[in-house]
């Protein structure tokens, strides 16, 4: 009897320790925009689905925050950058014309593309590189921070290892899908983009770097 009696009592406490845990308030999730201002969800998904913003993790688990895609800021030392960059690919990079560095953050969802085949590939990178050479005079740096998914275009592309996670730091500190640009003109200001890009947006980054005209994000 004393047994039966202890596991009522035992079956009594769990529902009531069980009720105390679904009743407790969940955590709910907080949102910020780009200046890390608190902003309501729907307004959070309003910038999302007009694919100006990407989401990124906030200051702890419960917090989500906006990055604009499009971003124009200024190098602090263009010069430092242009020399690790010089060593990285063992070439020189003219300081007269804008430098476009194309970078891959590693394989993902949008860049595991079966259908981009070598000839694909190469047909759009020397297109790329004669736009760039015909506006501006300049040609694209490849640089990676992980090389999964870019073996089977060996021998098309030179790609090469983002020295010290130095593009990372500087420009892309977040895994953004498929790929990402920044284009920098000779005085250190540059415009990046954020995420999968066409060849026109390149090509016209770097006419307005170049003619020193201004961009709205």
């Amino acid at each position: 009897m004393k047994t039966k009696t202890n596991l009522i009592h035992i079956f009594l406490l769990l529902l009531i320790t069980g009720g105390f845990i679904n009743c407790s308030p969940q955590k709910g999730f907080k949102y910020f925009d780009e200046h890390n201002n608190l902003i309501s969800k729907s307004k959070f998904n309003r910038k999302l689905k007009r694919l100006s913003h990407f989401k990124i993790p906030g200051d702890s688990a419960h917090h989500h925050r906006l990055t604009p895609r499009l971003v124009q800021g200024t190098v602090e030392n263009r010069e430092m950058l242009l020399e690790v960059l010089e060593k990285a690919i063992n070439d020189t990079i003219d300081r007269n014309v804008p430098t476009v560095i194309m970078y891959y953050p590693g394989q993902d969802t949008y860049n595991i593309n079966t259908n981009s085949t070598k000839e694909v590939t190469a047909n759009r990178h020397q297109q790329l590189a004669q736009y760039l050479k015909d506006s501006a005079n300049t040609k694209p740096i490849y640089i990676y921070k992980e090389y999964t998914g870019l073996q089977k275009y060996s021998g098309v592309i030179n790609w090469y290892k983002d020295p010290g996670q130095l593009i990372e730091k500087l420009f892309f500190r977040h895994h953004y899908p498929s790929g990402s640009f920044v284009v920098i003109d000779k005085e250190g200001t540059y415009i990046s983009y954020k995420g999968e890009y066409a060849l026109e947006q390149i090509v016209d980054t770097a006419l307005v770097l170049k003619n020193k005209d201004s961009i709205q994000p």
